[in-house]
């Protein structure tokens, strides 16, 4: 009984670890998806500033900017 307590008690610690790995990853995760909002909302900030055109006169813009990527 004792060994299979003492067993337990080691593979235990293992998913302990484990857990803390993962924990780990998980705040790595969510700062990088705040950052990526926090530069979401900058990006924002700038194109509210970008004069719009209307769609007949983007379409042949858009079109050359197509075929100059090309």
């Amino acid at each position: 009984m004792w060994k299979l307590l003492g067993d337990v008690k080691s593979q235990f610690g293992k998913y302990s670890q484990v857990l803390s790995t993962i924990r780990k990853r998980l705040e790595q995760a969510t700062q990088t998806v705040d950052d990526a909002a926090i530069r979401t909302r900058a990006i924002e900030r700038q194109l509210k500033k970008v004069e719009t055109t209307d769609e007949s006169e983007a379409a042949p813009m858009l079109h050359l900017i197509a075929v100059n990527d090309d």
